[in-house]
This record gives structure tokens, sequence and C-alpha cells, in this order.
């Protein structure tokens, strides 16, 4: 008769989504300090090891800063402009000539759809292939980003969705 053993049971990662508004992200632009507060203390209540982000490349955001100057890995997700370059990317604003506006087509243009679904899965693989096993990490994005995420990241983690005003 085999003796019956209590499972372990292991807590699933933490991975905490922080969504904000791009403009927000990079050190250049940073006119008031609220996004930088929210990223340390989002790193200090959830003991954050790893920030992954979706950030302007070539230009030093702000969440690269505060994993520099807390010994914590960090790695820009976007696809690389090099590969960027070479697609033919469409705007996702185009100007209407009949009402003679500029109008944002971010989802209702199929390609424009498709190419941010591409770069959300690039982002998501990029993430999840740099995570070490149990560490607690961030993932900063653009807010259209977080529900995408979120789908793909599914039950296999402990999620915290958080938004920057």
């Amino acid at each position: 008769m085999e003796e019956s053993r209590p499972r372990l049971r292991r807590e699933k990662q933490t991975i905490v989504i922080l969504g904000c508004e791009h403009r927000v992200q990079l050190v250049d632009n940073e006119s008031d300090p609220v996004f930088r507060r929210q990223v340390e203390q989002v790193a200090a209540e959830h003991a954050i090891r790893f920030i992954g982000e979706e950030a302007e490349q070539g230009r030093c955001s702000i969440a690269q800063q505060i994993a520099a100057q807390r010994g914590l890995r960090y790695l820009n997700i976007d696809i690389p402009h090099v590969v960027q370059n070479r697609i033919h990317l469409r705007s996702s604003m185009i100007f209407n000539r009949a009402k003679r506006l500029v109008e944002v087509v971010e989802h209702s243009d199929r390609y424009v759809i498709a190419w941010n679904l591409v770069r959300e899965h690039h982002m998501f693989k990029t993430f999840e292939e740099a995570l070490l096993a149990g560490e607690p990490s961030m993932l900063i994005c653009g807010r259209s980003h977080v529900k995408g995420f979120a789908e793909l990241f599914g039950e296999k983690y402990k999620l915290v969705s958080v938004s920057s005003d």
C-alpha cells in the first residue's frame, strides 16, 4: 500500500501588467514624477526582479532607469526598429478627405489590427522567454495591450493588472 503524501502546492509566478500612455514612459518626457513613483511602488510592493517594457527603442525609459538603480533585470520587448523598418506599416491615423478630419483607425483598419496582434504576440513571447522561474516580474505596455496580454498569459501566471493615470 502506497503512503499518501501531501501534494506540494506551488504558487503561480506573479506578473504585474502595467498599462500606460506611452508618452509618460521616457525620461526625456518626465514632467511629473507620478509614473516614476507608480513603477517604484509596484516594484517594491510585488518584489519585482524583472521588468519587460514596450518602449521607444534607443531612448532611456523611466522603468529602465529604475531597473538599473535597483539592480533589476530589464528588457525592451518591442520588435526591434531594424525589423519594423522592413515592414510596410500603415499609420493608425488617416486623413478623411470627405470629412476633412484626421481619424484614428487603430480599431477599424484590418491591417493595423493585424500588425498590433503580431507585435503583441512578439512582445508576449519575448517577455515570457526572458522570465526566470518564480521571479516576480512586471510588463509595462500601452493600455491597449493589457487585455491581449492577459489573454495570452492565461491561467499559467498570477496576473495583476494596473493602469497608469
